[in-house]
């Protein structure tokens, strides 16, 4: 093919890409125009408004449950401080104390501590 043949079908094709691109124009600026918050879409707006404003509500009245629950619990639990019955800090149960070799290894152990805190 010749030189100026392959130049005039590359000048049809562009030219037609180009009628194709201009024709999509109006519609890629509505496009525009509802991303950017535009005239064009103003339904899109209050619907995502009203939509932030009950999450908004819905996370605050969230956050005023938690905060009157925190409230509760501290309340109940200075009670319950209050309330004890063993005020002197004995146990009501006892404790099983530990076998004989593990009172000797502590031993050993608080010696050796004490030993390299002097060394």
């Amino acid at each position: 093919m010749p030189v100026s043949q392959e130049i005039e079908k590359r000048e049809q094709r562009l030219q037609e890409a180009l009628k194709a691109y201009r024709s999509g124009l109006p519609e890629l600026e509505d496009e525009l125009h509802k991303q950017r918050g535009g005239k064009h879409d103003r339904r899109v707006l209050t619907k995502a408004r009203l939509a932030t404003a009950e999450y908004l509500t819905a996370r605050k009245e969230a956050r005023d449950q938690e905060k009157e629950n925190k409230a509760v619990t501290k309340s109940t639990s200075k009670g319950k401080k209050r309330d004890r019955s063993n005020s002197i800090g004995i146990d009501p149960e006892p404790r099983q104390s530990l076998p004989h070799f593990w009172k000797e290894r502590i031993i050993i152990l608080m010696y050796f501590i004490v030993n390299i805190d002097a060394r």
